[in-house]
């Protein structure tokens, strides 16, 4: 029973999040227009739209490098950030750090406003062969509910899950090999105290016919 609660307990600690960083809001800046002042990153119907909103983006960064944010997480397709597939093209996009209080996407923290002329809302990309005229560049600042701003993320080359996960992992495979040998030991006995019992009925049964 000890083996099998610290096997189980082991195994939970590999399914916490403990490299994940922290939740944050996703606060957009144009360095280089004040058009987008009054501006928030929201989401419409899956996609990353900019506009005059008091609705924000909260997410944070998985241990694995991609972005989740109201529970799913962002991918491209057509040249556009979604929570959702928006077409075939459509993939996960990673990795997403952070950086001198910059998310980063593949290293780079340029975004795109991307204005659709049919409803005049901007949709984010991080596309850099955005050739749409009249986009604008723009950053995406991670703000902490008390309002700083996450300055790096991860701390170090390996992230505390991945870390985690490496001293955890040789400790459950040789409690799996203990295990497997105090079973095999186990029913080895069982088998050699079967046999016995067997053995002694045998000779009991022998002795009586005599």
């Amino acid at each position: 029973m000890f083996f099998r609660y610290m096997l189980f307990l082991l195994t939970g600690l590999l399914c916490v999040n403990a490299g994940n960083s922290a939740e944050f809001t996703l606060q957009l800046v144009a360095p280089e227009s004040t058009d987008f002042d009054n501006y928030n990153l929201y989401l419409n119907e899956s996609l990353f739209s900019i506009d005059d909103v008091t609705t924000t983006i909260t997410g944070y960064i998985h241990n694995n490098g991609s972005l989740f944010v109201s529970g799913s997480v962002v991918g491209e397709g057509r040249g556009y950030l979604t929570t959702s597939p928006q077409s075939k093209t459509w993939k996960v996009t990673s990795p997403w750090t952070i950086s001198q209080g910059l998310l980063k996407l593949n290293g780079n923290s340029t975004f795109y406003a991307v204005p659709d002329t049919s409803t005049g809302i901007y949709m984010l990309s991080a596309d850099e062969e955005s050739t749409n005229k009249g986009i604008t560049l723009v950053n995406i600042k991670p703000t902490l509910s008390n309002g700083k701003i996450l300055q790096t993320w991860p701390k170090s080359g390996i992230s505390h899950g991945h870390l985690a996960a490496a001293i955890v992992v040789p400790i459950i495979v040789v409690i799996l090999v203990v295990v497997g040998v105090f079973s095999w030991l186990r029913l080895r006995k069982q088998a050699i105290s079967s046999n016995n019992i067997h053995m002694n009925n045998y000779s009991n049964n022998k002795a009586e016919s005599v």
